[in-house]
């Protein structure tokens, strides 16, 4: 099972409990609206077979295993099609769960590889 699979079935397994995903969601999202546009993301980017967006993975982080969600998060960032203010935010979030602000050379030699694989995207989308 790849992990966007696992992802939404651990968001199925968690909201089981409650009678839909909105009750679910209201547990630790206060506003209506972001709870709405949550719920929608999730349903839509399940159809399609992807991660919801940066900040909704963030919102949902307390439902996940500390490492899954991080291996999530990664993959998410290592996505040719993300924006650059989303990257930002997940690597923020990455440094705060981590604490140590030290990058690693395996670190640093992933977000090269990040880097040059969006920019081999934005070449090809503009025919370059």
């Amino acid at each position: 099972m790849g992990s966007v699979e696992k992802f939404y079935s651990i968001i199925e397994e968690k909201q089981s409990d409650y009678k839909n995903v909105f009750e679910f969601l209201r547990t630790f999202i206060s506003s209506e609206k972001e709870v709405s546009y949550t719920a929608s993301r999730i349903r839509i980017d399940k159809k399609w077979g992807r991660l919801p967006p940066v900040n909704t993975m963030i919102r949902l982080a307390p439902i996940f295993d500390k490492t899954f969600f991080e291996t999530c998060l990664r993959e998410k960032l290592d996505s040719a099609k993300i924006r650059d203010k989303d990257v930002e935010v997940g690597q923020k979030y990455l440094l705060k769960v981590d604490s140590t602000q030290n990058t690693t050379e395996e670190e640093r030699l992933r977000k090269l590889k990040r880097k040059l694989k969006r920019e081999m995207h934005l070449e090809k989308s503009w025919g370059i």
